[in-house]
């Protein structure tokens, strides 16, 4: 009697166990595929949310900053001052920056210092004779690229705290590159009253700036603040690389 495990059946049940092996390769492979679009997929929305989060970030920052220009131009032109037109074109300059370079991601860092550069002069105009103001920049610098506008917030509240044309105030603002190492250091006096609403404006501004630097510049930055109450000093250093 044949029981049925002849040559036939044996190679029959070989090809069987072959194709199983080859429909479970397809299987894997299939499955590994849908993986790595799905990750691709997860990855690309990560990072839409994170440019998403920057562009909402820069957006809070940049009419805060138009607005106070426009506030301090304003003032000179009540006073019918001579360096009004200086500032209008400064200004000019300022909103041509953030309207066309802060789009890139990056920008060149001379075109930071510069937009930094008319800020200052426009805070500048505002200052009496008892505020004492110095902006320095040290080191070289050629093609490095920085984000834009992520330092000026920290000078921006020197500004805001630090001046009183009724006070004794000073304000020293120093920018040093060493290679792609750059390093901001700000201090002023706190001479104007931090009120609720003002103070709560800051340290919002202040999450903002920090979110920034966290998003764009992770573990490559340091940021101390030393506030005595009646000195406020802010250092940041930024790995540019």
């Amino acid at each position: 009697m044949h029981n049925g495990n002849g040559p036939t059946e044996n190679y029959f049940f070989r090809i069987i166990s072959f194709n199983h092996g080859i429909v479970f390769q397809f299987i894997a492979i299939w499955l590994l595929s849908l993986f790595l679009k799905l990750d691709e997929r997860l990855k690309i929305a990560y990072n839409q949310q994170l440019m998403a989060e920057v562009n909402y970030l820069k957006a809070k920052v940049n009419p805060h900053f138009l607005f106070n220009t426009l506030n301090n131009i304003y003032s000179l032109t009540l006073v019918k001052s001579e360096v009004a037109p200086d500032a209008v074109l400064r200004l000019s300059n300022l909103m041509r920056y953030v309207v066309t370079e802060c789009e890139n991601k990056k920008v060149l860092l001379s075109k930071e210092l510069e937009h930094i550069e008319n800020f200052v002069a426009l805070q500048k105009l505002r200052l009496s004779e008892k505020n004492t103001l110095s902006f320095t920049v040290n080191g070289t610098f050629k093609n490095q690229l920085i984000a834009p506008i992520i330092l000026i917030n920290y000078i921006e509240n020197a500004f805001k705290y630090g001046v009183n044309p009724e006070t004794m105030s000073e304000i020293d603002i120093k920018v040093q590159i060493n290679g792609n190492d750059l390093t901001l250091i700000v201090k002023n006096h706190i001479v104007v009253n931090r009120g609720t609403s003002a103070n709560s404006s800051t340290k919002e501004g202040m999450q903002n700036s920090l979110k920034r630097l966290d998003i764009l510049y992770p573990n490559k930055y340091k940021l101390k603040v030393d506030d005595t109450g009646t000195m406020y000093t802010c250092t940041l250093q930024i790995d540019l690389s």
